[in-house]
């Protein structure tokens, strides 16, 4: 079949399942749309890795926020964090990046966040973040320096920028849904990336 240019169409259909290992498989398709209207549909599946994306620390510089008794781990760049004290025990070793930080970091090592659309899909589906695997309330830096919501917030950013702020996926632990916002670039947020 050929396919003039300009006549594919890509867009996001929902979830489709949740894999029993707890990952999430997102279902895009491909829509071609033909002179008489016929179309056809090519699915990929896309899965979220079951845990937050990292990178090794050796070397990071030791800080301590005196105000909140946090000692953390700042990488060379400043934008990158880990927890190695004052926080509770599933916390430690736990890593938060700024948005910049976050795209240069998982395309040095070939991994994608997933899009805005794809974080969309959760939200519009009102999937349950019981179901979105091992999830870390990791909380975030503000860019003040600060940090909040640990231990009751997960925020995962997404690689879709709007202006000088960032698209993220939010979870919650007293809230059942998975929620998105758009945030300054220069908060912390951990990251989960999609799978191969």
């Amino acid at each position: 079949m050929k396919v003039e240019k300009g006549k594919i169409e890509e867009f996001w259909i929902s979830l489709a399942d949740i894999l029993a290992a707890r990952s999430l498989r997102f279902q895009r398709s491909l829509k071609i749309k033909e002179g008489d209207g016929e179309e056809e549909i090519f699915p990929q599946v896309f899965e979220l890795e079951k845990k937050n994306f990292r990178v090794d620390s050796a070397g990071w510089k030791q800080f301590t926020n005196s105000t909140q008794g946090i000692t953390y781990l700042e990488n060379f760049e400043g934008d990158g964090w880990e927890y190695i004290g004052g926080v509770p025990e599933e916390l430690i070793g736990q890593q938060l990046f700024t948005w910049l930080a976050a795209i240069r970091e998982t395309d040095k090592v070939g991994k994608r966040m997933p899009a805005d659309g794809e974080f969309y899909l959760l939200e519009m589906d009102s999937l349950e973040k019981d179901n979105f695997g091992k999830i870390i309330y990791a909380g975030q830096r503000g860019s003040n320096g600060s940090f909040y919501d640990l231990s009751s917030g997960a925020y995962f950013w997404s690689s879709s920028a709007v202006s000088l702020d960032a698209w993220f996926c939010h979870l919650h632990s007293i809230y059942s849904r998975v929620c998105r916002d758009n945030e300054d670039q220069a908060s912390g947020f951990s990251v989960r990336c999609l799978k191969g």
